[in-house]
């Protein structure tokens, strides 16, 4: 069966208010995700307009000038004062504070909110990462999530990990799709490790039912 992937773009035009650019700080790396993309020149222009300085950046992996995508953000050297971000959810903007010490201003172009994540979001962002990295080393019974979905099937992470932590026992949870909620019915799983998109992991740090890890820390504990 072939499988054709169709980019899904935002038609509106995405207005920011001017009370919302003199929040922003003076130099700024906009970032957005690839349904906003093709408005990302107009945006970075009205910014300038407004007297911030602006950069839009290149990830790894990703097709266009200020596209993130979730499995390829990575640390950037350029000089800026904070991310503005264009989107919705939290994935991207934690991942942005993680992996950069850059504050990330989130400007949501459907409910035209502005919010901000900086030092006190990253710590506990770090906190909770460490809190499942210890789970993770006092779990019995782990399961591994995999996806079968193209660029993301890898059961390389599975003889991985059994070789790294034999004294664990290893579960192997295959599918298409995966509702997090559901991973709750498997009680007897101490905690879950993802192999496929990093969001599953990240969009659930405070998920009370279910820890998941996403593969890259499991990797960083074993060496």
């Amino acid at each position: 069966m072939k499988i054709l992937n169709l980019e899904a773009r935002y038609k509106r035009k995405i207005s920011i208010p001017r009370k919302t650019i003199d929040k922003l700080p003076a130099s700024l790396a906009l970032v957005t995700t690839v349904q906003y993309v093709s408005q990302i020149k107009i945006l970075a222009k009205t910014l300038r307009d407004m007297g911030k300085k602006v950069i839009v950046p290149d990830f790894k992996g990703a097709y266009y000038k200020g596209q993130i995508l979730g499995c390829s953000l990575n640390e950037l050297k350029d000089g800026f004062d904070a991310f503005f971000y264009i989107g919705e959810g939290r994935f991207h903007p934690l991942t942005l504070l993680y992996e950069n010490n850059k504050d990330v201003y989130c400007f949501n172009p459907q409910s035209l909110k502005l919010s901000i994540l900086g030092d006190k979001q990253r710590e506990q962002f770090v906190k909770q990462r460490k809190a499942k990295r210890l789970k993770f080393l006092n779990s019995d019974r782990v399961g591994i999530l995999i996806s079968i979905k193209p660029g993301q099937y890898n059961l390389k992470p599975i003889s991985k990990m059994k070789k790294a932590f034999p004294d664990k026992n290893f579960y192997s949870f295959i599918g298409d799709t995966l509702e997090v909620s559901s991973l709750q019915d498997f009680s007897f799983i101490d905690c879950f490790v993802n192999t496929a998109c990093p969001r599953l992991a990240y969009d659930n740090l405070d998920d009370s039912g279910v820890t998941i890890l996403d593969f890259s820390e499991i990797k960083e504990l074993s060496g």
